[in-house]
């Protein structure tokens, strides 16, 4: 018995395709691998529609009517005061032709493959697939086909019995057998090209495994979840036009279900698939058709995606924990930065800690994409300093430092703290990307290496920390209430902004995700927050401190205190809602509370010390904390929020009234931040702040639309002279900074 050897691809646009063979459940697995020339389809020239935007059709809409676009790309109208939605425009007269939006054409290739995406679980060889060459029609049982053999996973053996039919054969692409996945160079080739196998592909079929005794249940569950709501790109929730469940995507109407349901559901969730790491890209590539399996029960993924939206934002006690990967497969992608894959995959499972950049490789915005090399033969140190450097000069951001520090667990003593290890399971920041700050406002990267393992940066040293708490707080909600009213002792200090010291406190602990900063989203106010939290004020009427140390009336004291006080957190705890407070004690997990020398106060997931320091850094949206070192340098210990600093007020002063900054989502679904006139309701995109700081005459700002390379904080700007654009304010440069005494400087990271 031989193992098969695979012939080599010879041309850029060649792959291997998989026919899996007819057989029984009990039958050897048998295939045929063949070469295809895989290349987009022609494209049919038609002549373009007019259609209205968004912001035209709104405008047309009577009454209560708005108008979305839903996740599969059809305008949907709603009317919320109403709970009714409807694929037609409410005005019959109205031509449908400038407000429809036609399915759009799908883009498979002429090859009729379909692409596997499953769990590869565990190396260890389980099973054979014996390779049949195509004009061999030998049987099961004839020996002249079991002498070229693939060996299986046993996961990929499974999938292989369920997904063959017994009548006819089934071509695929499926990666552990279309890959030599021994030639180094062939793989890294192929994995380049496993964004255009997907998106070719006729379909995606998701292999969750074997069926178990409720899936089919589990499956039918789903199904009708998902058929009774639309979600928008915005995340909106709407009802489906015509469904029979009106009131379903509403977050506070409960559904039918028991808490037996929600267990099979939590267990169909628990599949390994969910938490794999290449299903990132192959469910987003995939087509309108694509479908998950368990067993022989199907379900349209774009089905499966509604009802896993929808769940997220019911208030009912869901399984939340192991929804959160599915819903992570839910998001959109095509919007998303590098860095926020990585980060948003940071704990997904692969074999090879360089598939963490390559296996989300074709998400990534093209212009960064083209840049990576994908190369097997390259160190894991020298693979993701190369895509820090590429983002890096893309982008003119230093988005990668927020995701690096000593917070994470080092890799080697020689791994440089300003490179993040996306190796690592259970890297976390104290800030998440979506919360939009802008702590060095529009400004762009000042940054080189300056030898190995060293990167010079332009930053402001903001302060020094002075005292830290010592106390880490963890996923208990006493640990909140515990160290709001421990840090609000120090009241009499009075904070920095003039702003009433226990509110700075709960935006602190919060990180200010409250409905003053993002209005809509089922925040909180402060004022309301504010009221929660005092019902847990400590009862200081009981003070078993009077008694007698270790007494039986001291003891008794001493319990009666703590009864009252774990009952004060409750009352305020239930005053949240279930979802936020999830999202609550996420935030403050592994969190604790510094102070510095000028006053201020801040929080970060990790340990702070004395002696740290505050950094604003050129390039990057939130601040550092830094550990200098004996040589001078800085280590890099973690993002961090310190309140009063996060929208610029470091290098450009506080906003002036009576201005706030608050954050939305844009027309896209992306949230972004904006300046609101609390005078006039006035919105804007333009930090007031600039207006008063004329603009260097040799510089001209232009008009243009966002891109996926564009960083979040990005404004564009040509030179007269020259004709350069860059994606950052010129009054933010160092030099115009320090002209205005803001006292930027060079320092070096290691």
């Amino acid at each position: 018995m031989f193992r098969y050897k695979y012939t080599p691809i010879k041309s850029s646009n060649e792959i291997r395709l998989v026919t899996i063979l007819p057989g029984s459940r009990g039958d050897p697995i048998r295939i045929q691998i063949t070469h295809a020339v895989l290349s987009p389809p022609t494209p049919t020239e038609k002549p373009k529609a007019s259609h209205l935007s968004l912001e035209e059709i709104q405008k047309i809409l009577p009454g209560d009517w708005c108008v979305k676009e839903t996740l599969e790309g059809r305008i949907l109208f709603f009317n919320p005061s109403q709970g009714t939605s409807s694929w037609d425009h409410p005005d019959p007269d109205l031509a449908s032709d400038f407000h429809c939006t036609p399915n759009p054409e799908p883009k498979c290739s002429e090859l009729n493959y379909e692409a596997l995406s499953y769990a590869w679980g565990p190396p260890r060889i389980r099973a054979k697939a014996y390779v049949v060459e195509p004009n061999d029609d030998s049987r099961c049982g004839i020996p002249r086909f079991r002498k070229r053999h693939i060996p299986l996973q046993r996961d990929l053996s499974i999938a292989l019995r369920w997904l063959r039919y017994e009548d006819r054969g089934r071509v695929m692409w499926i990666d552990a057998l279309c890959i030599n996945q021994a030639d180094h160079e062939e793989r890294g080739v192929q994995v380049r090209r496993m964004g255009e196998i997907y998106s070719l592909a006729r379909r995606v079929v998701v292999c969750l495994g074997p069926s178990f005794p409720k899936s089919a249940e589990v499956v039918s569950m789903l199904r009708r979840v998902g058929e009774q709501i639309e979600v928008g790109r915005d995340q909106s929730i709407m009802p489906s036009p015509g469904c029979e469940e009106r009131d379903w995507y509403k977050p506070d109407v409960d559904l039918p279900y028991e808490i037996e349901d929600w267990e099979e559901i939590d267990y169909l969730l628990g599949e390994d698939w969910f938490r794999r790491l290449w299903v990132v890209q192959e469910i987003q590539l995939g087509s309108p058709s694509t479908i998950l399996m368990c067993g022989h029960d199907e379900l349209l993924w774009s089905t499966f995606r509604r009802a896993c939206l929808s769940l997220n934002q019911k208030q009912e006690q869901l399984p939340r924990e192991r929804l959160k990967w599915s819903l992570q497969l839910c998001t959109i992608a095509e919007n998303l930065s590098l860095e926020h894959l990585l980060f948003s995959c940071r704990d997904r499972k692969c074999f090879d800690k360089r598939d963490k950049i390559y296996g989300v490789l074709s998400l990534a915005p093209p212009e960064i994409a083209e840049h990576i090399r994908v190369d097997y033969r390259e160190t894991l140190l020298g693979v993701y300093e190369q895509v820090f450097q590429v983002c890096t000069e893309q982008t003119q951001r230093l988005t990668q430092l927020r995701y690096s520090g000593l917070h994470h667990k080092e890799t080697t003593p020689k791994w440089p703290t300003w490179v993040p290890d996306w190796s690592q399971v259970g890297i976390s920041v104290t800030i998440q990307p979506t919360e939009c700050f802008r702590a060095s406002g529009i400004s762009a990267s000042k940054a080189r290496s300056s030898g190995p393992g060293r990167l010079e940066v332009t930053a402001l040293r903001f302060a020094t920390v002075s005292w830290v708490d010592g106390t880490v707080m963890k996923e208990r909600y006493a640990d909140f209430f515990d160290m709001y009213w421990d840090t609000s002792r120090q009241e009499n200090l009075g904070y920095p902004t003039g702003e009433v010291f226990r509110d700075v406190l709960l935006q602190i602990l919060t990180l200010n995700t409250l409905d003053d900063r993002t209005p809509g989203r089922g925040y909180p106010t402060l004022e309301e927050l504010s009221k929660a939290v005092a019902l847990s004020k400590p009862n200081e009427k009981v003070d078993w401190t009077k008694e007698e140390p270790n007494s039986e009336a001291w003891y008794a004291a001493w319990w009666k205190a703590l009864r009252i006080k774990e009952e004060n957190q409750w009352q305020a705890w239930k005053k949240l809602t279930g979802l936020y407070k999830f999202h609550l004690t996420s935030i403050f997990n592994k969190c604790s509370v510094f102070r510095t020398a000028n006053g201020y106060l801040g929080m970060i997931r990790g340990v702070p010390q004395k002696g740290d320091v505050v950094s604003v850094i050129l390039g990057l949206d939130v601040p550092l904390l830094l550990r200098p070192t004996s040589t001078g340098q800085y280590k890099v210990v973690g993002d961090c929020y310190v309140h009063g600093i996060m929208d610029g007020e470091a290098l450009l002063g506080p906003l002036p009234s009576p201005w706030l900054c608050q954050t939305g989502r844009d027309a896209d679904g992306d949230f972004r931040p904006y300046y609101l006139n609390t005078t006039n309701g006035m919105k804007s995109a333009d930090d007031p702040r600039l207006e008063a700081i004329p603009l260097p005459p040799e510089w001209e700002p232009i008009a243009w639309q966002k891109t996926r390379t564009d960083p979040e904080s990005c404004q564009k700007f040509r030179s007269i002279e020259t004709g350069e654009i860059i994606n950052s304010d010129p009054r933010l440069f160092p030099e115009a900074l320090m002209a205005r005494g803001v006292r930027v400087e060079t320092i070096t990271l290691v």
